[in-house]
């Protein structure tokens, strides 16, 4: 993702500090999304190795992904 932010004029210091926070914000949603990404990961890593552990023991792995029809916020039921 790129932005592109105008420096506004000096006359306009609400613009300018509207602006600013605007950055700020899209900066730090960015950064969330980033540790988010890395925190998947890790539980993700953390899930195989769990399971290879007890493939050893020879016990069912407890983390598998379920494979689930998304379900649509605000549809009717199907009749």
């Amino acid at each position: 993702m790129t932005w592109a932010i105008e420096v506004a004029d000096a006359s306009q210091p609400k613009l300018q500090a509207q602006v600013e926070l605007t950055y700020e914000l899209t900066v730090k949603v960015i950064e969330l999304e980033n540790e988010l990404r890395r925190e998947r990961k890790l539980l993700e890593q953390e899930q195989r190795e769990a399971d290879d552990l007890r493939a050893e023991l020879g016990r069912p792995k407890l983390h598998k992904r379920l494979c689930l029809e998304p379900i649509l916020k605000d549809a009717a039921p199907e009749v």
